[in-house]
């Protein structure tokens, strides 16, 4: 199964770390019509801090959704990685 990561500019992603995980409520509000959150970082320094996992979106919704992240405030890029495969 993909995934799809957001890259959040430093200032909404000190924003979220700061508050706990609180999202923006334009992007808090289009996650919940999707049933899905945000995923903070497994890195918290560098670069790696801005990129958030979407998690709980249903396959089939998944491309509507990162299309309508990428266009918002505070969101620098949003793609959809191919799930890792076997060797």
């Amino acid at each position: 199964m993909a995934d799809l990561i957001i890259k959040l500019n430093r200032e909404a992603a000190d924003a979220m770390v700061t508050s706990g995980g609180s999202q923006p409520k334009v992007i808090a509000g289009i996650l919940h019509d999707f049933d899905a959150r945000l995923v903070a970082p497994a890195q918290d320094a560098g670069e790696a801090r801005l990129y958030f996992r979407v998690d709980g979106v249903r396959p089939e919704r998944i491309e509507d959704l990162r299309n309508r992240l990428a266009p918002l405030e505070g969101v620098e890029a949003s793609y959809i990685k191919p799930s890792d495969e076997l060797p």
